[in-house]
């Protein structure tokens, strides 16, 4: 009885000692370490504020609850399914290259946790690193700092992030593909990943643009458009600007313009106020004279007018143009004369042959010239 005793309290205490490793209960974001945590390692956001990467290690036991996954989630709208977040998100950079400007991302640290897991599924460290991860810690994501340092995130043990947790034996590799071929800013584009699909999107007149990152998990950047694009629904496109067919407004040419909202002001016939000039003499103020009202673009892109009156010997046409007229009562008296000469001729010719005296072809001829001029000069005015 003794003998078999003491082989049980040996096997309790080889299978105690088998199972007493350390491993990782929780891992936090925030400005401080709770009661329990270590700090793993100290950085700044973006913006300059202090956050600490907190982790709490605890021996194994079968019933308790621990951490068998832990990633970075960067540039993404949450965490995949089944993970939760740490407290804290904060915004970094990507890349080295974008360090110190606008181009930051969200960054997410993302992890699941499980309770009466078995110790070989259950992750064992997890730190963040100024140096790459070696020995047997993987790793899973890494960011630039608001001092410019990249901080990669080491993972010792756990449940590989490509495994969903089904045991049907396939492949559980997590996917992800852009629409727009990556970074794209000329073309709105949208990011699938196992978290769905993320849009290029605009963010106070910035582009946000997702394209696939590491993990197979799609990444955000937030970027401004080039001097003379704007970001219109997802992608930098040409401002627009506004257009004056007639940028000299010349009174002889019909022209238009459109402002930058696309509303476009044809040139036209308005009554307008101005003074009217004939030669050496000035007219007083002519109100609400037929005059022509052009169109042109000021500094704000909006299409202003600009009003006159044609000149002498010219009106303002249904086209919008100043266009010369034809003077009715000159073209009467021309018609008039012109009908007179040929009136006399006539009747002079016609009663010549006809061989009566000259006074008489003298009288008829007078009155034919008079015919003559009422007739060209009904024929001048309605021509003109």
């Amino acid at each position: 009885m003794k003998k078999l005793i003491l082989v049980l309290l040996v096997f309790g205490i080889f299978i105690s000692l088998a199972y007493a490793g350390e491993v990782v209960r929780d891992v936090d974001i925030g400005v401080s370490c709770a009661s329990g945590f270590d700090e793993s390692l100290g950085f700044d956001n973006f913006n300059g504020s202090a956050l600490k990467h907190c982790v709490k290690s605890v021996n194994y036991n079968a019933s308790g609850t621990f951490v068998i996954d832990v990633y970075l989630g960067i540039g993404v709208i949450s965490c995949l399914s089944g993970y939760e977040s740490a407290q804290d998100i904060f915004e970094a950079y990507n890349s080295s290259a974008n360090a110190g400007t606008s181009n930051t991302t969200s960054v997410y640290v993302c992890k699941k946790i499980a309770t009466g897991a078995n110790e070989s599924s259950l992750v064992k460290d997890v730190s963040l690193s100024l140096t790459a991860c070696s020995g047997n810690a993987e790793s899973a994501g890494s960011f630039v700092d608001g001092d410019g340092r990249t901080i990669y995130h080491c993972v010792t043990g756990g449940t590989p992030l490509a495994d969903d947790g089904d045991d049907d034996g396939g492949d559980d590799e997590d996917t992800c593909s852009d629409t727009d071929d990556g970074v794209n800013y000329s073309s709105k584009g949208t990011c699938s990943d196992v978290n769905g699909t993320h849009a290029d999107n605009c963010a106070d007149g910035a582009l946000v643009e997702f394209d696939c990152g590491t993990n197979n998990l799609c990444a955000s950047e937030t970027i401004e458009c080039d001097d003379g694009f704007e970001c219109v629904a997802g992608e930098c496109v040409a401002e627009p600007t506004c257009v004056d067919t007639d940028v000299s407004n010349n009174v002889s040419i019909s022209g238009t313009c459109t402002d930058i909202d696309g509303n476009v002001f044809p040139d036209e016939c308005q009554a307008v106020e101005s003074d009217r000039r004939f030669g050496s003499k000035i007219d007083s103020k002519v109100e609400g004279e037929k005059g022509l009202v052009q169109y042109q673009c000021d500094a704000e892109g909006a299409c202003v007018r600009v009003e006159s009156v044609c000149e002498r010997g010219t009106t303002c046409t249904s086209t919008g143009i100043c266009e010369d007229v034809v003077d009715a009562r000159k073209a009467a008296k021309k018609g008039a004369l012109t009908g007179a000469v040929l009136g006399v001729f006539l009747a002079a010719s016609i009663l010549g042959a006809c061989g009566l005296n000259k006074k008489t072809i003298m009288i008829l001829a007078l009155v034919g010239g008079v015919v003559g001029a009422g007739v060209g000069y009904y024929i001048g005015s309605v021509v003109a």
